[in-house]
């Protein structure tokens, strides 16, 4: 749900639910960033965010918005930043130009189930922010600016254990406003609102700073990979409601029942999609090729996370898709889909809109890796590779006494598939690169197996 160094290093997500379409497609492709990216990572958890107080900007950067529909001020006194209040998010007090109206806090708290610690009306939106420490999960609850509570319900709810243990916040709105929170004590953050993505693939921002006023700030940015460094550790945008003007015909959707080319026209729509709705730049400006688009080995897909790719009746289909910006920067979608003879369908995302390489982007190969099982135990990591280039492929390690490389390995429909025995999946992530040959078996070219900002494309690169 949740959009964002982070995103980082863990294992794999399960495949979701699909629908025909999305309510809000601007929650889902965030979500795909901020949370997205899920290959072995998990989200770093996306959280929901926080307070509007009066933020107080340094001049010549970022402005305060004139256009607020409620009073920056409150009534409410926030404890000393000694208190032992801020120690964990979960006990934060409620905060915002509307914490004083007891009746509105205790609605939300009952509909959100937890503790709020934020409620007001930001851009045309009444938010709060509602943490329930029992079960660490975080629900943020919107309706229409002025709403009262019984037209309030919930955006979205999810597990936010790792950011329970964090001390910033973020929300953004209508993709226009993004509010701050944090802990009293800390009197200044960073916003960097988009990337300048360069051709090499690399990525830099420029970052604007923001006075907060009792750990409270609201800034006018808000895109989707918007990023806050608070305290010196960066940050991308957690939660979102609403969608940002100008991009309601943008609605980037994993078309969950469709095969052969209609597949590849759809997904590379979403692709396409996906990357104008994300960077800001308009469709017709972003020109989406399909590397590959056709099916997968299931034993890999549900290796690599794809809950029933092996069952009886499943399809499994693989999207691999290149969008080129106008200034040669090109960006990397993959998408697995598995179509179940029930007429379900589920996705899993292994990067939407990832910086790569421009130089090198339309000769990588692509690869699906996942544990490889017996049912009782791992025994190895299980691999398809997919190369439009190239006669053969070899899965090579930087330290073959210690992690065997593979044999080479034919292309066969532009794919090849191998299970390396003894190995475990972060050791072959961190440790492998597939290199491409010729018929005369030259090499072609070599590529890591797994792009090292797939998990967190948007954040400055080291």
């Amino acid at each position: 749900m949740t959009i964002e160094t982070q995103l980082r290093e863990a294992l794999a997500t399960r495949a979701e639910e699909l629908s025909p379409t999305h309510e809000d497609p601007y929650a889902r492709v965030s979500g795909a960033v901020r949370t997205s990216e899920r290959r072995r990572r998990a989200a770093y958890a996306g959280v929901v965010a926080a307070v509007v107080a009066t933020a107080v900007l340094v001049p010549g950067l970022l402005r305060p918005d004139a256009d607020r529909t409620t009073a920056p001020a409150t009534h409410t006194v926030a404890p000393r930043p000694s208190d032992p209040a801020w120690r964990s998010i979960a006990t934060w007090p409620t905060r915002g130009a509307l914490a004083d109206d007891t009746d509105l806090v205790k609605a939300v708290g009952e509909l959100g189930a937890g503790r709020v610690v934020f409620v007001d009306d930001v851009a045309s939106k009444r938010v709060a922010i509602v943490v329930d420490p029992e079960q660490r999960q975080i629900a943020v609850i919107d309706g229409e600016a002025g709403a009262p509570a019984s037209r309030l319900g919930v955006a979205s709810r999810g597990e936010a254990a790792p950011t329970l243990e964090g001390n910033v916040l973020t929300l953004t709105v209508d993709g226009s406003r993004t509010v701050i929170l944090t802990t009293p004590d800390v009197r200044t953050a960073e916003v960097s609102d988009r990337p300048d993505i360069h051709v090499d693939g690399t990525v830099s921002r420029n970052w604007q700073m923001v006075q907060l006023a009792d750990g409270l700030a609201q800034v006018p940015v808000g895109s989707p990979v918007l990023r806050v460094r608070v305290s010196g550790s960066d940050h991308p945008a957690m939660f979102s409601v609403g969608q940002a003007p100008g991009t309601e015909d943008l609605a980037p959707t994993v078309c969950g029942d469709c095969r052969g080319e209609a597949f590849r026209s759809a997904m590379t729509s979403f692709a396409r999609d996906s990357v104008s709705l994300l960077l800001g730049v308009p469709r017709e400006e972003v020109a989406t090729d399909a590397v590959y688009a056709g099916p997968v080995d299931p034993a890999v897909a549900e290796a690599a996370g794809l809950p029933d790719a092996t069952r009886a009746g499943a399809e499994t289909l693989l999207f691999v898709g290149h969008s080129t910006l106008p200034g040669g920067q090109v960006l990397h979608t993959a998408q697995l889909t598995l179509h179940g003879r029930d007429g379900t369908a589920q996705s899993m995302g292994f990067g939407d809109a990832v910086p790569i390489d421009a130089r090198t982007a339309f000769d990588r190969p692509f690869v699906l890796a996942g544990s490889a099982t017996d049912g009782k135990s791992l025994n190895g990591v299980r691999v398809q590779v997919f190369a439009h280039t190239g006669a053969s492929v070899q899965l090579v390690s930087e330290a073959p006494t210690i992690w065997p490389s593979s044999a080479v390995l034919p292309l066969r429909s532009a794919t090849a598939r191998v299970v390396l025995s003894g190995l475990r999946l972060p050791d072959f992530n961190a440790h492998y690169e597939v290199v491409v040959r010729d018929a005369a078996g030259s090499e072609l070219g070599r590529y890591l197996v797994e792009l090292p900002n797939t998990g967190d494309p948007f954040a400055e690169t080291p």
